[in-house]
C-alpha cells in the first residue's frame, strides 16, 4: 500500500495534531455543491411561503413543478435540508495531491509535466485528472481565492490498514507511520495497541488450553472496555456474542476457508442458471464441475 506513497509519508501529522480524513482536491465540484444547496434553500423558502398563503400541497407541487411528496417532505422541515455527503472511494490521484500542490507552489504551471512526474512515482491514471486540478488552481489564482491546505498523508482506512499489517511484512516506513500514529492522540495510541494485541492473539497460536486462551481473551476485552473508546466497546459486545468461535480461532489450526469456498462455488453455479435450476440439475452441475 505504501510502495508508491513516499511523498505522502512526509505529511503524516506531527504529535499533538489530530488525524483528519484525506480531503479531496476536486475543487471544480465545490461550485456544483454550492448551487445544489442554493436550489434546495430556494425551494424550501418557496414552499413555506406558499403554505403561509393558504395554498394546498398539490397546488404548490403544480406551481413549482415538483412532486407532491417533495412538498410534503419540505413542509415538515424547520430549515432547508442538507444533502447527506457521499463518501467517494479513494481516488488513485489522492496519494499525489500533496505533491501536485507542492509543485504548483514551486511555480510549475505545466499540467502535463506534473502528470509525467507523478507517473514516474507510480500514478496509474490519466492526464485529464491532473489537468482538471490545475485548471481549478489557475482559476483560484485569477479570483485570488485561498489555496487549499496540503492534505495529510493518511486516510482513516489507510491508518487502519497499517495497524493490521503482519510484523514480519511491515516495512520500515510503515513502522514509522505506526509509531507516529500512536503519538498523535492518546485514544489513537490506545486503539493501536489494542488492535495489535488482538491480532497477535489470533496469529500466534499457542499450545494453551481453552481456559488459558479464555483468560487472555477476557483480559483483552477488559482492557478494551476500560479504554473508553466506543468503537472498541461495541466490538467487545459482538465478541461476547460469539465467544466460543473466537476461542476456537485462538487455539485450533483449522479454518472454515474450504467451506466458504465451496459455498461460493455453489452460489456461482446457481447464479449462472439465473437462480432457476432445480436441485437435481444443480446437483449434476456441481458434480460435473468437480470432475
Amino acid at each position: 500500500m505504501f510502495k508508491r506513497h513516499s511523498e505522502v509519508l512526509e505529511h503524516v501529522p506531527d504529535p499533538g495534531q489530530s488525524l483528519q480524513p484525506l480531503p479531496r482536491l476536486r475543487l471544480d465540484r465545490e461550485a456544483s455543491r454550492q448551487r445544489t444547496r442554493q436550489q434546495m434553500r430556494i425551494l424550501f423558502e418557496s414552499i413555506h411561503a406558499l403554505l403561509q398563503q393558504g395554498m394546498n400541497k398539490s397546488a404548490i407541487a403544480r406551481t413549482l413543478g415538483v412532486h407532491r411528496h417533495t412538498v410534503q417532505k419540505y413542509s415538515t422541515l424547520d430549515a432547508p435540508p442538507r444533502r447527506k455527503p457521499y463518501i467517494r472511494k479513494r481516488s488513485a490521484l489522492a496519494p499525489y495531491e500533496a505533491y501536485i500542490l507542492k509543485r504548483w507552489r514551486d511555480g510549475c504551471r505545466n499540467a502535463r509535466q506534473i502528470w509525467r512526474e507523478i507517473v514516474e512515482q507510480g500514478y496509474p491514471g490519466a492526464y485529464r485528472n491532473v489537468a482538471r486540478i490545475t485548471e481549478c488552481l489557475k482559476k483560484r489564482e485569477r479570483t485570488r481565492e485561498p489555496w487549499p491546505d496540503a492534505p495529510p498523508g493518511l486516510s482513516s482506512l489507510q491508518a487502519a490498514g497499517v495497524l493490521v499489517v503482519r510484523p514480519g511484512k511491515c516495512r520500515e516506513e510503515e513502522q514509522l507511520v505506526i509509531e507516529q500514529l500512536k503519538r498523535v492522540h492518546g485514544s489513537i495510541g490506545r486503539s493501536a495497541c489494542l488492535v495489535e494485541a488482538f491480532a497477535r492473539m489470533l496469529r500466534e497460536k499457542k499450545d494453551d488450553c481453552a481456559e488459558k486462551a479464555r483468560e487472555r481473551l477476557e483480559s483483552w476485552m477488559a482492557g478494551a472496555e476500560d479504554s473508553g473508546i466506543p468503537e472498541l466497546r461495541a466490538f467487545v459486545v459482538k465478541l461476547r456474542q460469539d465467544l466460543e468461535a473466537v476461542l476456537a480461532a485462538m487455539i485450533l489450526p483449522y479454518s472454515q476457508g474450504q467451506t466458504e469456498g465451496q459455498i461460493n462455488k455453489l452460489k456461482l453455479i446457481k447464479r449462472s442458471m439465473y437462480g432457476r435450476g432445480k436441485f437435481d440439475l444443480l446437483r449434476q452441475r456441481v458434480l460435473y464441475a468437480a470432475n
